[in-house]
């Protein structure tokens, strides 16, 4: 795994974030002072098992900021947790089942005394539970929504959220 000054990881490598479960993917990682945008398309699974489908059962995240860091979700940005992947933005797919880890997954997971603005879209795909848009945890830094934040999923058993602010001073 790495990291680069823009803050893009690789997302392949699980990593803990959480102290109690692992995330078993991430499309962007933004950290210590770096700022970050998303102007195109991230499609989230929780990871792959050996024939190539999603566990189905992890945690994932499409853009995770921590220390200082800032992201801009741009106007044209698409984070979508719970779809395949594609080779271009026109290309077609499918939602895929993600039943939700320990942790809640999350379009954008926030712990930062940073800025972090949707003004694009988020969804959480029609397979997803146990997931956020936006997931703030631990922050002081400003957080908003002026996009589009799609709940899609079955809420059976286990609950999504637009945005969710947990032991915060973020507004």
């Amino acid at each position: 795994d790495y990291s680069s000054p823009t803050g893009v990881s690789d997302g392949i490598d699980s990593e803990p974030l959480p102290e109690d479960g692992w995330v078993l993917g991430r499309g962007m990682w933004i950290e210590g002072n770096s700022q970050g945008y998303n102007s195109g398309s991230i499609n989230l699974v929780d990871g792959r098992d050996g024939s190539g489908n999603s566990f189905g059962d992890g945690t994932a995240y499409g853009v995770i900021v921590t220390g200082n860091g800032s992201f801009t979700n741009e106007d044209t940005g698409q984070i979508y947790i719970g779809r395949e992947a594609q080779s271009s933005i026109d290309e077609d797919t499918a939602d895929v089942n993600m039943g939700g880890g320990a942790n809640l997954s999350a379009g954008v997971y926030v712990e930062t005394a940073g800025s972090v603005q949707n003004k694009g879209d988020i969804t959480l795909g029609t397979g997803v539970r146990n997931a956020a848009g936006i997931l703030v945890v631990d922050s002081s830094g400003d957080v908003s929504n002026s996009g589009t934040i799609n709940i899609n999923g079955d809420q059976a058993g286990r609950v999504n959220y637009g945005m969710t602010v947990r032991n915060s001073g973020a507004s």
